[in-house]
């Protein structure tokens, strides 16, 4: 049973190691040149085209589902 927990508690220190590895990788990669401000309108921008994809098809008035995305092209 000891070696049970033993075997596990390694598992999940080789877990938090590697969990701390990634954090730094994509803290040094969001902070290397405007990374930051790319992934955040790329993630701005697939909500938006799928909030205009719901208007369109509850609508289905395509001025109305191209506001989001005038919107946010504005912004």
């Amino acid at each position: 049973m000891k070696k049970i927990i033993e075997n596990i508690a390694n598992w999940l220190v080789v877990l938090n190691g590697r969990k701390d590895i990634i954090h730094q990788k994509v803290n040094a990669f969001m902070r290397r040149g405007n990374n930051g401000l790319i992934i955040g309108l790329i993630l701005f921008g697939i909500f938006m085209v799928y909030f205009s994809f719901d208007l369109y098809e509850t609508y289905e008035i395509l001025w109305l589902a191209l506001l989001p995305i005038w919107f946010s092209v504005i912004l």
